[in-house]
């Protein structure tokens, strides 16, 4: 087998990922192209059990699929405020938007204080595109306003970004 790889947009022209495959299942590694859409070509020949007058030669291309190693981002993060609510506790809104190149965002999740991660989700409701408004709002007791609030982003082909929030009272 033959195994060459093409973006899916623009020009097409064909880079050799490997011209002597015996093993059916074959493997690349993803992380030495860039971001985008892609197809693969597998040609196959019988030279070697004919005459080449002989031999036949059958290409099969792929659908278009995504690589996508870099990690999503979160963009215009920022505390829209941090207040003391009516029962003596504590209220803190965070806003931002989650954005990813090429997948979809996968998960939204917070931590206070390092502590567990809890997922949240978009302002719509969905986390089904590759930019995600969201406003997370958090409340607590007294006494227990956390310093710093981690945010983590994952995109669908598990790539992650963590960002911190320091609180301020």
């Amino acid at each position: 087998y033959k195994v060459e790889i093409t973006r899916s947009n623009g020009p097409e022209k064909w880079f050799m990922l490997d011209d002597n495959i015996k093993n059916p299942v074959y493997s690349f590694d993803s992380t030495v192209f860039s971001d985008g859409s892609y197809r693969v070509r597998v040609t196959a020949d019988d030279v070697r059990s004919h005459p080449v007058e002989d031999a036949l030669t059958a290409s099969l291309v792929s659908r278009p699929f995504v690589i996508d190693n870099s990690s999503p981002m979160l963009q215009a993060l920022k505390t829209e405020s941090v207040a003391p609510t009516s029962a003596e506790g504590w209220k803190m809104v965070i806003s931002g938007v989650a954005v990813d190149g090429e997948s979809n965002v996968s998960a939204l999740e917070y931590s206070m204080n390092t502590e567990d991660w809890f997922n949240f989700t978009s302002s719509d409701g969905m986390l089904d595109n590759n930019e995600e408004p969201f406003r997370l709002i958090l409340k607590g007791s007294e006494g227990s306003l956390p310093s710093q609030v981690f945010i983590r982003v994952t995109d669908a082909q598990e790539n992650v970004f963590t960002s911190t929030v320091r609180v301020e009272n």
